[in-house]
């Protein structure tokens, strides 16, 4: 399984943007692509298959990932999303933004599993 960190271009420059120590091991061998909005499924559609079934995760689940995997299910992929492996920065005050984002995707068709389900 290959693994594509794709970082939105606001954030390529901050002092913040590292690898979380817990995906250090499979950045190793990774690409890293940008893009310049939320939907980021244009640039993973020049560099992936349709063939390719897709694991997402990341932040901000109500923006980014959410605009992503609608692309890319609007371009054919399958896709499924890691649920407790993306969250939303305004999370902090409520949890509501990334559940509300989730089961607006499971209800347009999108699977949702756990890290502890993807294989």
């Amino acid at each position: 399984m290959e693994t594509i960190f794709q970082i939105h271009t606001d954030f390529c420059k901050k002092k913040f943007l590292e690898v979380v120590t817990g995906l250090a091991s499979i950045a190793h061998n990774s690409r890293v692509i940008f893009k310049g909005e939320d939907d980021g499924s244009a640039g993973l559609a020049e560099i992936i298959t349709k063939d390719t079934h897709i694991y997402v995760c990341g932040m901000n689940t109500d923006a980014c990932v959410q605009a992503t995997v609608r692309g890319l299910k609007a371009r054919g992929y399958t896709v499924t999303v890691v649920g407790d492996a993306c969250w939303t920065v305004y999370a902090s005050d409520s949890p509501e933004p990334h559940v509300h984002a989730l089961r607006m995707l499971r209800r347009n068709g999108i699977r949702i599993l756990e890290t502890k389900a993807v294989r």
